[in-house]
């Protein structure tokens, strides 16, 4: 008799969770659709995105900013106290070349934003959670003149985990209730998701007064 309570608990959950992924399909999320089937299928595997369906995700796209303004704002202009190697590109000699590394791990909270924002992406906030990306730059520094040209590539890793801790459900509008008996009965499994790409930088600063200005990022 358990048994066949159990089945029809699981059966019931697993209905009220399809349901909703036709529902996000109906309402054209189309991340959280195939987020939450993945999910549902149980198989828990990884899944990884190339670089353009990477930044067709709102957070995504925000974070790439960030990062980019980072890299402005921080190295390209040596300042960066927690990392003394970007300091060698105020002491570079005129033309001379010298290698140059940093990185940023950056992350958005989405579901903590979804309370603060109201206008925020849907689909996101259904197929997200704490998202992050660690960005590490590898560059070559010129100097000629006054002027500094740094050109190398930053890597870009994208991490993100489908699951169902409490904020979520309750943001997302699911049941914890039905993700927990579908995942106690292994019929459903959290996953990591995200991807990794590489991008070309060159960004050109201009020495004044013994400081760096960045003129361009391209």
């Amino acid at each position: 008799m358990k048994r066949k309570t159990d089945d029809a608990r699981i059966s019931r959950a697993r209905q009220t969770l399809r349901g909703r992924a036709v529902q996000f399909g109906n309402c054209d999320f189309p991340d959280a659709k195939t987020r939450l089937e993945h999910y549902l299928s149980g198989a828990g595997t990884p899944v990884r995105y190339g670089r353009d369906k990477a930044r067709s995700c709102k957070p995504v796209r925000e974070l790439e900013t960030a990062i980019k303004n980072n890299f402005e704002q921080r190295t390209f202009q040596a300042i960066a106290e927690d990392n003394p190697e970007v300091l060698k590109l105020l002491d570079l000699e005129d033309g001379k070349t010298s290698k140059v590394n940093d990185r940023f791990d950056v992350g958005t909270a989405i579901l903590k934003r979804a309370h603060k924002e109201p206008s925020f992406d849907l689909n996101s906030i259904m197929a997200s959670g704490n998202t992050t990306i660690e960005s590490n730059g590898n560059f070559a520094a010129t100097r000629k003149g006054n002027l500094i040209t740094t050109t190398g590539t930053v890597t870009h890793d994208w991490q993100d985990r489908y699951d169902f801790d409490s904020d979520k459900t309750k943001t997302r509008g699911l049941g914890a209730t039905d993700a927990k008996t579908l995942e106690d009965a292994n019929a459903a499994k959290k996953f990591d998701f995200g991807g990794i790409w590489r991008q070309k930088v060159e960004a050109t600063a201009e020495r004044r007064n013994g400081k760096l200005f960045t003129r361009n990022v391209e």
